[in-house]
């Protein structure tokens, strides 16, 4: 038997089109495949002016969640997780 660590490295998107509207607010999560934790996460904005004021884990450590607010762009917004089986 090997070392414990991680195995079963993935990232996944949740990318959702035209979601946030301007001027708007939004929260968008991505979660791990079954069984796997998250080594950590991030997001994508439409414009450089919008803002995510929250980003983390989700409580259980499965997925990332991320809140959006407009300060003028709209369009898609984009979560992704770094997810793996951790030993």
């Amino acid at each position: 038997m090997g070392p414990s660590g991680l195995s079963g490295y993935e990232v996944i998107n949740n990318v959702q089109n035209g979601a946030l509207q301007v001027g708007g607010n939004v929260d968008l999560v991505a979660t791990c495949s079954a069984g796997k934790k998250v080594l950590g996460g991030g997001y994508v904005v439409p414009s450089v002016s919008d803002t995510a004021p929250l980003s983390r884990p989700e409580p259980g450590n499965t997925a990332w969640r991320v809140s959006f607010h407009s300060n003028g762009g709209s369009g898609a917004v984009s979560v992704y997780v770094i997810c793996a089986f951790v030993d």
